[in-house]
């Protein structure tokens, strides 16, 4: 909480009598007025620090042929050993969170990194989706031993990759539909495993993407052939759309209503705009937007209803 708002709270106090001027000075000088700004003053740390990696990442772009290629594999391999050190030390020492993703993250992309370099100095030709497979599989590890919130989305993104590429050779509209299909139920199916883990975060987000998958694949796919995929996009949201105000999770809420607005809007320019005015027809569009946008605030507070009447009690002391 800000000074500002801690102020306007203790003014608030007195004025109710509930503290006495004394009290409340004691509490301000717990909260001391600073003369600069921390957030301002992490912008600047933040815009000078990526300065000078994009100065380093130009300079050693530019003289990349230059660099033998062991120096190149020995400097990736310092550096993955440098920020799983910093992860780990974060981890341990209760760092904040953003710095701990950060180094995670960072330790995610560096093997992907590492093993591109090693193919192409050891000229080891394949098949692109073997090192994605390879990817996904070396992430498996760091995931279940860190719980990174940022190395899940990686492994989830290395094995959307691996799906993707290895349709990539014979690509027809059927085989990237069905093997996006097959990626979400895999990845719904995997996700559920977190239910043995403390961290059900990592649930949720695998739940998302899988539906985020193959909600976009059917979307996109309805274009180009049949408008059948449409219906089933909608029927499967609308099932969604039930279990997330059951279960009181917004995440699949927002995704299922979103698709259903996507979808009533293909509809509407696909088969009615054509056959009314261009005035009736924005007029129409507008009032499902607004519709969609209510229904959404309204079970927004049916959810936020029922998650906080689900919630123990606080024991009173």
């Amino acid at each position: 909480m800000k000074r500002s708002q801690i102020e306007t709270l203790l003014q608030r106090w007195m004025a109710e009598g509930l503290i006495e001027p004394r009290q409340a000075e004691a509490i301000l000088a717990r909260y001391p007025l600073h003369s600069t700004s921390k957030t301002l003053t992490l912008i600047f740390a933040v815009i000078g620090v990526g300065c000078l990696i994009l100065g380093l990442t130009l300079y050693i772009s530019s003289n990349w042929e230059a660099i033998p290629d062991l120096a190149k594999l020995i400097a990736l391999l310092a550096l993955l050993t440098l920020t799983g050190i910093l992860a780990i030390e974060s981890h341990s020492r209760n760092r904040p969170t953003y710095l701990r993703e950060t180094a995670y993250a960072a330790t995610a992309i560096l093997p992907l990194l590492t093993l591109a370099l090693i193919t192409q100095t050891f000229h080891i030709y394949g098949d692109l989706s073997h090192l994605f497979l390879v990817w996904a599989i070396a992430l498996v590890p760091l995931t279940l031993l860190s719980l990174s919130t940022a190395v899940w989305c990686f492994q989830i993104l290395a094995f959307q990759l691996y799906f993707l590429s290895h349709q990539f050779h014979y690509l027809t509209n059927n085989s990237w539909l069905e093997s996006q299909i097959l990626f979400a139920v895999v990845l719904a199916l995997i996700s559920q495993l977190w239910r043995l883990s403390p961290s059900q975060h990592h649930r949720y987000i695998g739940e998302y993407w899988a539906l985020l998958s193959g909600f976009t694949a059917c979307y996109i796919h309805g274009f180009v052939s049949s408008r059948n995929w449409w219906f089933l996009i909608a029927a499967v949201a609308l099932l969604v759309l039930i279990y997330s105000v059951n279960k009181s999770r917004p995440h699949l809420l927002n995704l299922a209503l979103l698709f259903l607005a996507l979808i009533m809007i293909a509809f509407f320019f696909h088969y009615i705009y054509s056959y009314l005015y261009t005035a009736l027809g924005f007029m129409i569009a507008g009032f499902f937007i607004l519709a969609t946008t209510w229904a959404w605030w309204s079970l927004h507070k049916l959810v936020a209803r029922k998650s906080s009447q689900s919630e123990p009690p606080t024991p009173s002391k």
